[in-house]
Order: C-alpha cells, then structure tokens, then sequence
C-alpha cells in the first residue's frame, strides 16, 4: 500500500501510533520484484514487512526507525548475490604476490571454470581430454599475444576482389616440446592457434618415486652443428629460437626444470612453459631455472604437495586419467 501524509500511521504487519504529517518530501522504498519478495520469505521474512514504505525527510518517530531498521538490511543481504570468486578455485590460485615476476596464472573466468570441472574425480577420460585441451587453448591464447610477432606479407584479394595487406606469423623458429606422456594432450590446442605447423619435437621424462627427480629416457631435439671459423664456437643450427614446453602439470618442478635445462643447451633463445596447474614449489623451481629466458604459464596454482609429490587438491594423475591408465 502506498503510505503519505497522515495515512502514514499504519503499515500492514507494523503497529504504531499515528503522528503529525510532516514535510511532504520524501522518497520511497518500492516492493522489490517477486523474486526478492520469494527469498525473502523463505528467510522468515514476513512479506508484510517489505510493503511500500515512504521516507521522510524530517527524522520519522522512533517506532517507524526501529521497524526500517530491522527489515531493510535483511531485505539487502537477500538481495545480494553471493561472491563466485572463490566457487572455482582455491583463492590461492589468483595469488601472485609471493610468485616470480616471470610467472603468469590465468585469470579467465572460463579456464576456472573449466579447471573446476576437471578437478572433480567424476570427470571421465573423455572429458578431461577435452577441458585440458580447453585449458591448453586459453593459454596458449594468452602467452602467445606477447610473445609472437606479427610482418607484413604482401596483399591479397577478398572474394569481392578488394586488395587487402596481408600479415603473417613466422614461425620457422618455433618448436612445441610436448613432455611424454601427458604434454600430448596439449598438442592439437596450441597447433590450432598458430597460423601454421611448427615443429614438434618429444621429451621423455619421468619422476623416480623413491627421490622424486626426473629421468629423461627420449630425446629427438634434432642436432646440427656449425662451428665459427673466427670464433671457433659451435651453434645448433636446428634449434629453434622459441620452445613452449607443454605439460600438464608441475608438481616438484624438477621435470619441468629439467626440461627447461636441456633446451638451453640445445640453443633455444626463449621458453614458454604452458601448465594446466601448478604447486607453489614446482611453479617458483622452474621459473628461477633461466629466469631471463623463461616465462611460466599456468591456469591455476596450489599451495603444497603430498608425501608422494602430487599437488593438493590438484588434479590426481593427470597422465592417467587423459589416456585411462588407471589402476596400473
């Protein structure tokens, strides 16, 4: 009901004693939509209390006060949508503050989303085949837009016959370092993204469970050598000038340092490593392995490790669940 003037006296559900008019301006409090009017009675808020009440500009009496009082901040905190910045992922995974100025943590409400999902242990190995593709896309999308430039090529024609400056990616120089075996799933993502093929060249590591350090057991970096005739100094003619590593997960960041290790020798200029998920410890390992070569790309970051050196809460055996290998 609508209340001015003296009517002001009565509001359904609120007794009061009537009191003189005052100033005639004033400003309302409309009903709120149906849909507030249902949360609000499903928090045991009467719907009598969220009637049309009318404010004055002259102090109201103390009975009126009280009554607003009370109702009008339930009436708020009904109407408040709750936060989904912590739905998705540990709030840690947004923390940057404590990691290396050379690591990057996505913040795509999309790639959260969808590492949500692949966290869950419901998730099935189709599925997880196809978030972490998913994720590898996201990145990729990211790390690449700082990271490639872009040349004229010449012109061409649009199929209005219109002329148009065409331009071009090289990427003779660039090389995609899947780790074995679960960097595979990150391939066809990151080969989708680039204007054209680029090499991809196999590291095989694993994680020896007693010490939990990396073994590398294949390696088809391909070798060139060309000696300086002045200098007397050896280059690997056949080592590209950007690597992107691509692996999954890094837990203790021993594979991934290691990875990183083996393409400096092999002559690269720079590397991008690309990670669905990361822990604090492995992530700061790998960043500080060439911090002026390395850029670390993630989608999200856990604080710690268990006993057996998987990441907590993580993601469980990423390797496993892409190629259903479990219970090996």
């Amino acid at each position: 009901m609508k209340t001015t003037g003296a009517q002001y006296g009565k509001i359904t559900g609120i007794s009061m004693e009537k009191h003189p008019t005052p100033r005639p301006h004033t400003v309302s409090i409309r009903p709120p939509p149906l849909q507030l009017a249902d949360k609000i009675s499903k928090s045991h808020i009467s719907r009598a209390s969220i009637a049309d009440v009318t404010v004055f500009s002259q102090p109201p009496p103390s009975s009126i006060l009280s009554s607003i009082l009370v109702f009008v901040p339930q009436i708020a905190a009904a109407a408040t949508p709750k936060s989904a910045s912590t739905d998705c992922l540990p709030s840690y995974s947004n923390n940057m503050a404590s990691l290396p100025s050379n690591v990057h943590v996505s913040k795509h409400p999309c790639l959260r989303g969808k590492l949500s999902q692949l966290r869950s242990s419901t998730t099935g190995s189709r599925e997880t085949n196809r978030l972490v593709h998913d994720i590898a896309t996201i990145l990729g999308y990211e790390s690449l837009a700082t990271n490639l430039q872009i040349t004229s090529s010449g012109t061409g024609t649009t199929p209005l016959g219109y002329e148009y400056p065409t331009e071009s990616v090289a990427t003779e120089k660039i090389a995609l370092i899947p780790i074995l075996r679960s960097g595979l799933g990150m391939v066809q993502a990151i080969q989708d993204l680039l204007p054209s093929p680029v090499a991809v060249h196999h590291l095989g590591l694993f994680r020896e469970p007693t010490t939990l350090h990396p073994v590398e057991y294949y390696n088809n970096l391909p070798f060139q050598p060309v000696t300086d005739a002045k200098t007397s100094v050896t280059i690997n003619t056949a080592a590209a000038t950007l690597a992107i590593i691509i692996d999954p997960i890094i837990a203790t960041g021993g594979t991934s340092a290691a990875a990183i290790q083996t393409l400096k020798e092999w002559g690269v200029s720079r590397v991008l490593v690309l990670s669905v998920l990361g822990s604090e410890e492995g992530v700061r390992r790998a960043a500080e392995e060439w911090p002026e070569g390395v850029e670390v790309w993630l989608g999200g970051v856990d604080p710690g490790l268990d006993g057996k050196g998987m990441i907590k809460p993580g993601v469980g055996d990423i390797g496993d669940r892409l190629f259903l290998a479990l219970g090996k």
